[in-house]
């Protein structure tokens, strides 16, 4: 009987967790009827949402909040339906409680952006038990959708001024995505750890904090543990598909989710001032508060004469406010220097393309956001004043600001033949033009950065994802080409914004976010 209980175990493992129920139903026919109760106990099942009468505030139900055909809520402590003799935590554990769910609700709202979570306690002889729920559901954007449930179990016994945490951890998981970049993928799975921990208690809150380390650090491994049996083989596979059919991909120099490891740094970059990184969303430059500066910088010189680099980027800010400056990319000799220039170092040697969106002068003929080229050797300085305009190779208008859908930047580079850029900013996956010059060479050894900074005006300023990639040498550009792109080289833009759907923020789902802020390569924040 117990290897049919454990087959059954495994089969449910590797079923969609979305589909729990309908799967219980058909196993149950399978198995000895002495099974089921077992099952039904043991066998997580996808959390679910009610509204507390009450409050009016959502929360999550399951085996561990239920009394007979009843849920209590967290908010206010009672049962849906009424239950007036069900289970209730003592009132001290209920103080703890009550100060668990605005810890995780305050905790998922910045690191999840969203979702639901819940926190329940009972009493069990000797020892607490303290649930902790956490749901996060996608919304389709980006061409993805899915779901995220965690259920965190801890048996806490107190020892004096010490006590132990059991923690049993489930996840459950599934993702569908329709996309270019990973194509039509159907993944889902489930995944239970289990840590025992013992940490001091100087006081009840200590429990909050204790609970809380523990379940981020759980999260963040078992996060990675999904990660490799589920995306990495996606993954894979995308990456091959890319190699064949327009060249490899330079690992080194390229950056995605969720952007950090379990040592919360990045192998092939480094991050600085006040980025903040969101490892399910983005890599925030800067946010919405003045006088802030951030930047992202390649540890390694990118070396080669042909390649390609494309990026998503996201710039936006809080409706009916002035905003500003914009963000900077840089192919250039020095790295990791603040300065005046977007927050990076001015006189650089190399590249700098900047995506500006605040105009300065306010006699220039073109209008903002504006995309500029500089190639600068060192001794050249950009004049903030003039917004650059004195020593601008290209550029062109483009209205990238707050669009609800990626917008992304792709720059080729053919030694001493072309540098282009194009930009996808007025239609989803519609790639523009912004402007391309011939006979350009950039400097040997040259690092990959991105910097922003906020003065009086401010904004949000995320980069998503950076892919680099090998070329194969291009045909020269013919000379009465050249000719006709030099009185063309400023055009590419539109003056007159688009109205775009707007789409809730999410992105893939299911993963946790872990936003960690850099105020110096030294100086790292913890959130409990």
């Amino acid at each position: 009987m117990s290897d049919q209980f454990d087959c059954a175990l495994d089969l449910m493992r590797r079923l969609p967790p979305q589909n729990v129920e309908e799967n219980l139903t058909k196993l149950f026919d399978l198995v000895h009827p002495s099974l089921v109760d077992d099952l039904l106990s043991t066998i997580d099942q996808p959390l679910k949402v009610k509204v507390c009468p009450k409050t009016k505030k959502d929360y999550l139900i399951c085996d561990y909040n239920r009394d007979g055909d009843s849920y209590r809520s967290p908010w206010s402590n009672e049962y849906e339906p009424e239950l007036p003799d069900g289970l209730v935590p003592s009132p001290t554990l209920r103080k703890l409680e009550v100060a668990a769910n605005e810890a995780f609700d305050t905790y998922r709202e910045m690191y999840y952006e969203g979702g639901i979570s819940s926190v329940y306690a009972y009493d069990a002889e000797d020892k607490f038990v303290v649930v902790v729920l956490i749901k996060k559901v996608g919304d389709g954007a980006r061409r993805m959708k899915g779901a995220w449930d965690s259920i965190h179990v801890f048996e806490v016994q107190e020892r004096g001024r010490n006590a132990q945490y059991k923690l049993t951890s489930t996840i459950m998981l599934y993702m569908i995505t329709n996309n270019q970049e990973l194509g039509n993928l159907n993944l889902s799975g489930s995944m239970t750890r289990q840590i025992e921990q013992d940490y001091p208690v100087d006081e009840p809150a200590a429990h909050i904090v204790n609970i809380g380390r523990m379940v981020e650090d759980m999260e963040m491994k078992m996060r990675n543990s999904l990660q490799e049996v589920y995306f990495v083989l996606a993954s894979a596979l995308a990456a091959c598909t890319t190699v064949l059919a327009q060249g490899a991909i330079v690992r080194t120099h390229s950056i995605s989710m969720p952007y950090i490891d379990d040592e919360l740094q990045n192998r092939w970059f480094d991050f600085a001032g006040n980025t903040i990184i969101n490892t399910n969303h983005q890599i925030r430059l800067t946010s919405t508060k003045q006088s802030q500066l951030g930047y992202l910088w390649s540890r390694l010189p990118l070396i080669g004469d042909n390649f390609q680099i494309e990026v998503e980027y996201k710039v936006d800010g809080a409706s009916g406010h002035l905003y500003g400056d914009g963000f900077a990319m840089w192919l250039t000799k020095q790295r990791m220097t603040e300065g005046p220039v977007f927050g990076s170092v001015d006189n650089f040697e190399g590249l700098g393309v900047f995506f500006d969106t605040y105009d300065n002068e306010r006699a220039h003929r073109h209008t903002f956001p504006y995309v500029m080229a500089m190639l600068g050797d060192g001794t050249q300085s950009y004049n903030n004043d003039k917004d650059g305009s004195d020593k601008e190779l290209a550029g062109c208008e483009a209205d990238f600001r707050a669009k609800g859908f990626p917008t992304r930047a792709r720059l080729t580079y053919h030694k001493n033949n072309f540098l282009q850029l194009e930009l996808v900013w007025r239609n989803e996956d519609e790639w523009e033009q912004c402007f391309k010059k011939t006979e350009i060479v950039l400097p040997e050894q040259i690092y990959l950065g991105f910097s922003a900074h906020t003065g009086e005006v401010t904004d949000n300023h995320d980069i998503i994802s950076v892919t680099t990639k090998t070329l194969q040498p291009a045909a020269k550009e013919p000379v009465y080409q050249q000719q006709k792109l030099k009185k063309s080289s400023s055009s590419g833009g539109g003056v007159l914004s688009v109205l775009f759907k707007i789409i809730c923020a999410g992105g893939l789902v299911g993963v946790l976010f872990v936003g960690y802020r850099f105020y110096d390569q030294k100086n790292r924040m913890k959130r409990f």
